[in-house]
């Protein structure tokens, strides 16, 4: 199920006490960047390689279009990651974080 923000979540990201991330390629990201956003490519998550954050933290996944954002919360949450939300594709973020 997509998350939708809420406004003291886009708060939270805006002040760095939650995490935006970006899971889409780096081709991808040189194209269209969200400067709120840290970009770690789901396929690094595939690998067994996960973003150095508190895995209590809550965390925001987006990709092109929702599917290797769904990918991503699934493989964080098998990592440990206790607070992960797929925010679907890049269009739905709202426009305070573009």
């Amino acid at each position: 199920m997509l998350h939708e923000l809420t406004r003291a979540e886009i708060e939270n990201i805006k002040n760095q006490r939650a995490y935006l991330i970006d899971v889409r390629s780096d081709e991808e990201v040189a194209e269209q960047n969200i400067s709120s956003a840290m970009h770690w490519d789901v396929r690094q998550m595939t690998e067994g390689r996960f973003p150095n954050i508190p895995k209590d933290a809550p965390v925001f996944v987006f990709c092109r279009s929702g599917n290797r954002s769904s990918e991503a919360q699934r493989l964080l949450g098998g990592a440990g990651f206790t607070d992960a939300h797929d925010m679907g594709g890049i269009d739905s973020l709202p426009s305070e974080l573009a």
